[in-house]
C-alpha cells in the first residue's frame, strides 16, 4: 500500500511538472506569436505609408499646380489663368478676382 501511495505522489509530481512545463512553453508560443504579430503590423503600416506618399506625390504631380507665394497683380493672374495650370477652385477665384467680383 506504501508504494501504491508513492507511486500516486510521484504522478501527481510528475504532472506538476509536466503541467508547469506546458505553461511556459505556451507563454513563449503567446510571446512569439505577439512579437510576430507587431512586427508584421509595423511592416504593413510602413508599406501602407510608403504608398500613401507614392500616391500623394502622383496626385500632386497630376494636379499640375505649382504654387509660388507672392502677391500677384490682376494683369499677372490674367496672363497666369489663361497660361498656367490652375486647380478649378482656385482657376475661377482668381478669374472673378482680375475681373473685378
Amino acid at each position: 500500500m506504501f508504494q501504491d501511495i508513492q507511486k500516486v505522489t510521484e504522478t501527481e509530481q510528475e504532472t506538476r511538472t509536466k503541467k508547469t512545463g506546458a505553461q511556459a512553453e505556451a507563454k513563449q508560443i503567446v510571446a512569439a506569436a505577439k512579437k510576430a504579430g507587431e512586427a508584421a503590423v509595423n511592416e504593413a503600416r510602413a508599406k501602407a505609408e510608403e504608398q500613401v506618399r507614392a500616391l500623394m506625390a502622383q496626385a500632386e504631380k497630376l494636379a499640375g499646380e505649382e504654387i509660388t507665394a507672392r502677391w500677384y497683380s490682376r494683369d499677372e493672374l490674367r496672363e497666369m489663368v489663361q497660361h498656367e495650370t490652375f486647380g478649378s477652385w482656385a482657376q475661377a477665384y482668381t478669374y472673378m478676382w482680375t475681373i473685378g467680383f
